[in-house]
């Protein structure tokens, strides 16, 4: 086979050589673990075909894609070929759980047959597409941890940290701590049934790293069917799961396509231990209705992705997610956990928020009024990107207050006011 360059890289998971080849030279794909081909596209392209090495071992192979640019108006395709039957062209589904600047990145459904070669297709792309093929390994038995939790009347639940799923995947070494407000439910869409979950862990870390091009895996939590608990980022780190409007918000993955068919009832307990964990640790009254910041949107504090589509910030991108079987679910997950007895008496208030008692006029043009009953040190706005930033205001009274607000580009705003030793809060519209 002639190689187009000598050029290698390393891949930073598994130390191995990648080669990388030209669009239009044979290839194979040696039995490792993830593998990259850099491929020259225009605008209709088939590719040759590539023979794939694997072994006795390899439990699926997940197929990815990616370019560096957020141009996008193109289609990605694949095919396989198995005991010398080639598929169907299937198409690869474009990346909708945040973004990467400078980058498309695009996904597909987990190959389970053997197969000895692959082929891609493009149309309407004229960019060098770099396909990744990871060929999951068994993995070994991992160990569940808790932590202690002794603070919250709600036990945190057993889960499997990053040690128990995968040895040399490492997280993010420069992450950014955010407060929840909102918990944001996912599925996977795929993966509904699997002998190595913690496989499937591992593979998504490198989807989300290697081809998406993020710091770590995208959720905070992932749960699989049989109801283990996973630590992605783990709780209180911003994660890239929703479509650009991480800020103050926790993500949790259920692994599954849930279009068409329900999470397991295990799998279901094991969400509602960790949400009620969350809340209870996290001050969120779970069951009610608040703004968001980052979305600038007013949200259910149990969400789900697709509750973000209407967003005019952010990335969002029409997403169904987490598909209608799960979503259908949340309303009595609502309430459940609304009822549950160690999460009596969750208030924004045990986190030094309480509520405004009056600010009008709301809408306001150019002087807003607010009202609290404590003494006010300081006044702050927060916009839609959660960014905050200084006010002046005058006092009438103790109590009563006058800020301009002449200044403000239109949109929703949240008026924080800081006392001593509390914190209010207040979303107004600036029209």
């Amino acid at each position: 086979m002639k190689l187009i360059s000598n050029v290698l890289k390393l891949n930073r998971i598994t130390g191995l050589l990648l080669i990388i080849f030209s669009f239009f030279i044979e290839g194979k794909l040696k039995a490792q673990s993830s593998e990259e081909l850099v491929i020259f596209t225009e605008q209709s392209s088939f590719s040759k075909i590539f023979e794939v090495e694997s072994n006795s071992q390899t439990q699926f192979i997940g197929v990815s894609a990616f370019y560096l640019s957020e141009e996008h108006n193109g289609k990605l395709f694949y095919r396989v070929n198995g005991n010398n039957n080639w598929t169907e062209w299937k198409l690869f589904y474009l990346n909708n759980e945040g973004h990467t600047e400078g980058r498309t990145a695009f996904w597909a459904d987990p190959i389970y047959d053997r197969i000895d070669g692959i082929q891609f297709k493009s149309e309407g792309i004229n960019h060098a597409v770099t396909f990744r093929l990871y060929k999951a390994q068994p993995t070994k038995l991992g160990v569940q941890s808790k932590k202690n939790t002794a603070i919250c009347s709600c036990a945190q639940p057993l889960f499997c940290d990053r040690s128990c799923w995968c040895s040399s995947c490492p997280a993010d070494v420069t992450p950014t701590p955010t407060t929840p407000t909102h918990v944001i439910i996912h599925h996977s869409a795929g993966f509904n049934t699997s002998t190595d979950f913690k496989a499937v862990m591992a593979y998504y870390w490198d989807l989300h790293v290697n081809t998406n091009g993020w710091d770590d895996i995208g959720y905070n939590w992932l749960i699989d069917p049989n109801g283990v608990v996973y630590e992605g980022r783990g709780s209180g780190i911003g994660g890239a799961h929703f479509s650009c409007m991480n800020g103050g918000t926790t993500g949790i993955c259920l692994i599954g396509n849930f279009v068409s068919q329900k999470p397991s009832d295990t799998a279901l307990a094991s969400l509602e231990e960790l949400l009620a964990w969350e809340a209870c640790d996290k001050n969120i009254v779970i069951h009610q209705t608040g703004y968001h910041n980052s979305s600038q949107l007013n949200l259910p504090h149990l969400s789900s992705h697709r509750d973000g589509n209407n967003a005019t910030v952010g990335c969002p991108k029409g997403t169904t997610c987490p598909g209608d079987s799960l979503y259908d679910l949340l309303g009595n997950l609502r309430d459940s956990l609304a009822a549950k007895t160690c999460l009596q008496g969750v208030s924004l208030s045990e986190n030094g928020i309480v509520n405004i008692l009056k600010v009008y006029p709301n809408p306001v043009e150019e002087l807003l009024n607010f009202e609290t009953a404590f003494k006010v040190n300081s006044v702050l706005f927060v916009n839609g990107l959660g960014q905050s930033f200084a006010v002046n205001f005058r006092s009438k009274s103790n109590q009563q207050h006058i800020i301009s607000t002449a200044h403000l580009d239109k949109g929703v705003y949240t008026l924080v006011v800081i006392g001593d030793n509390e914190v209010s809060q207040q979303v107004f519209i600036k029209k």
